[in-house]
């Protein structure tokens, strides 16, 4: 499958990741941890889709975010983590999901944001040092590949407690 462009769609994703991810430092805690299945299409015929779901983790000096997606009970669920170094180990600072109104940049001013600044040690986030750097079918998953949100996590080490909603 082609782009517009003519190149080939999957090297253009992982181009375009590894475009972006130079903006940042990297580090042993970024790439992508992705899982394609078969899910249940909405036609009543009972066909499936061939889907990828990924947590995509980018990491800038010592702060690692993360933006995911995942399938359950016949729906799309998305997640972001942020986390800092300590000790050459991740500690979790702030998680936010589909049951939080996470902010993001397009909100209203006073919007309330609901980034978890306190998540439980016993979170699902992990992160591990031998995660693939560019994983083109993870983009496909990826509804907004570049969101502000991300930008801000990796470069403004407030946020998201200094996110303008709280």
């Amino acid at each position: 499958m082609k782009d517009g462009s003519g190149q080939a769609y999957l090297i253009g994703s992982a181009l375009k990741q590894r475009r972006y991810a130079s903006r940042f430092t990297g580090g042993p805690f970024s790439g992508f941890e992705t899982s394609c299945e078969f899910v249940p299409s909405e036609n009543p015929d009972g066909s499936l889709n061939y889907q990828c779901y990924a947590t995509r983790f980018l990491q800038s000096k010592d702060r690692i975010c993360g933006q995911g997606l995942d399938w359950a009970t016949y729906r799309t669920y998305a997640s972001r983590s942020e986390a800092d170094i300590v000790d050459g180990t991740p500690k979790l600072a702030a998680t936010c999901n589909d049951n939080d109104s996470c902010y993001d940049d397009d909100d209203p001013p006073g919007a309330k944001a609901g980034w978890n600044l306190h998540p439980d040690a016993k979170s699902p986030v992990t992160y591990d040092r031998s995660l693939p750097q560019l994983d083109a079918e993870a983009m496909i998953s990826m509804m907004n590949d570049e969101p502000a949100w991300l930008n801000a996590c990796l470069t403004n080490r407030r946020y998201p407690a200094a996110s303008p909603a709280q």
